[in-house]
């Protein structure tokens, strides 16, 4: 219920209205990476889109600084995900996959979503060159309106998430107005 409300509340995008979420699962996200290191994703969900199946990437930002190279990071994650599941499944093509980054720091959000954006100016053409974009919900760029009209329990988490201590106190009620409709 939680990703479904993450997708729908703040990931507009046409193909959401596509996903069955009846059909959501949970996937293991253990791997190896080609270090050797064990890296455990954050979550990943398996949906069908169309009655085709799509992966839901939800990577988890905890930080309290910004990574500029977030999209190399988790565009390492997505490809060694993808590479498990080539391995397991044997098949010659690979499901789409939606990568979320959830941020929740205080700064402002500057890392670049696209990898591209990573990569010097050069004259060899971009067709040759890898491209991955995640998407990003900033957590601290949603206004305390548009979350209370969201009500629901990621709206209400994310409120407290954008709030100080006093900010709560002050604002109880709307607090309490989002939860009612939980």
């Amino acid at each position: 219920l939680i990703i479904k409300q993450i997708v729908y509340s703040f990931v507009h995008e046409p193909f959401v209205e596509e996903l069955d979420f009846s059909t959501l699962k949970k996937l293991n996200t253990k791997f190896i990476a080609p270090s050797e290191k064990s890296r455990q994703a954050d979550i990943v969900y398996e949906v069908k889109s169309k009655g085709q199946t799509s992966y839901i990437y939800l990577f988890l930002e905890f930080q309290s600084t910004v990574d500029h190279f977030m999209a190399l990071r988790m565009a390492r994650y997505v490809f060694e995900f993808y590479q498990e599941i080539q391995i397991l499944t044997k098949e010659d093509r690979l499901n789409p996959s939606f990568p979320i980054l959830i941020y929740n720091g205080n700064a402002t959000w500057t890392a670049p979503e696209k990898f591209s954006q990573l990569l010097y100016s050069s004259s060899i053409p971009k067709a040759f060159l890898p491209e991955f974009r995640y998407f990003k919900i900033a957590i601290n760029k949603i206004s305390k309106r548009d979350l209370v009209k969201m009500r629901n329990a990621v709206s209400a988490l994310f409120y407290i998430e954008n709030s100080s201590a006093a900010d709560i106190a002050r604002n109880w009620n709307e607090l309490v107005f989002i939860l009612k409709e939980v």
